[in-house]
């Protein structure tokens, strides 16, 4: 059920996460990637949209969450925010749109830094280039460090000390999700690069909280590149190309977390270049795509 609040309602006034069963509660299945039953409200079944691949290997579909619980909240056409509660698959897609910005990033806004938490949609924000533009959507769900997983970055989130790229950038330390891509350069060229691809291991390096940590993205009018604590980092995308890459069903699942848009094509274009979120589809920090760009990963900051 969709839930319409005033325009000022905080974030902070969300529903608590509910932390899913461990795996050995869950009733066992003989069918790989038996989705929980979706939320009321919540649109197409996350069911579908998690049909599994021929052939795909069995142990990494038993050991790989099913599914997630997260919030979302929009703009409406009547100008108010509104909030619904989602579930859906646990997959870098849809998990992205989530997981770049944990609880407390101050983000730049015209009247000063605002916690992610406390947006809503409506409210204005600084981009890097100087642009003021509105969020039109705000997705958060919650990251538990002990489910299991193959990738540990998917349970991981990106700690920045302060002053890591420059004085005051970060202006302090820095919590960053999964989702999480930075305004830099590879092989000399401005590109959004994944901050699991820029740590040093020394003042920008890995963490597995010890509690589950709350994590935001949001969207504004177009895609841009906004200011979290004085670090460029991109709004969520779902990429270029998306009805030939997901299409179906999965595809129809995907816009229904999106109800202030009709068609893929609403996302509109990319403002920059940018690296998949896979470790394994993009070089790791300093190496490159080939001998002749080896370390030309940079952050513009």
């Amino acid at each position: 059920m969709t839930h319409v609040f005033p325009s000022r309602t905080r974030m902070a006034q969300f529903k608590p996460f509910v932390r899913p069963a461990p795996l050995a509660q869950q009733a066992p299945t003989a069918r790989a990637y038996q989705p929980q039953t979706p939320q009321s409200g919540s649109g197409n079944s996350a069911a579908a949209a998690l049909a599994p691949a021929e052939g795909t290997d069995s142990l990494r579909q038993r050991r790989t969450p099913l599914t997630r619980s997260a919030q979302i909240s929009w703009l409406t056409a009547d100008g108010g925010p509104a909030v619904r509660s989602v579930t859906v698959p646990a997959t870098e897609l849809y998990e992205s749109a989530f997981n770049a910005f944990a609880r407390g990033t101050l983000i730049a806004t015209p009247s000063g830094p605002v916690a992610i938490e406390d947006l809503i949609p409506g409210d204005a924000v600084l981009t890097h280039d100087g642009d003021v533009l509105p969020v039109r959507w705000i997705g958060s769900m919650t990251l538990f460090p002990d489910l299991p997983v193959d990738n540990p970055d998917l349970v991981q989130v990106t700690r920045l000390l302060t002053d890591h790229f420059a004085p005051g950038k970060p202006f302090a330390d820095l919590l960053l999700g999964p989702g999480a891509r930075l305004l830099g350069r590879d092989a000399g060229q401005a590109a959004l690069v994944p901050a699991t691809a820029l740590r040093d291991g020394v003042s920008m390096f890995a963490v597995r909280p010890r509690q589950p940590v709350q994590l935001h993205h949001l969207m504004l009018s177009r895609h841009a590149v906004i200011l979290a604590g004085q670090v460029p980092v991109e709004t969520w995308h779902p990429g270029p190309g998306l009805a030939k890459r997901i299409g179906g069903t999965p595809l129809a699942f995907l816009m229904t977390l999106f109800p202030h848009l009709t068609d893929p094509s609403d996302f509109g274009p990319l403002c920059l270049p940018r690296q998949d979120l896979q470790a394994d589809a993009r070089p790791a920090f300093g190496q490159s795509y080939d001998d002749q760009h080896a370390g030309s990963l940079t952050i513009d900051a």
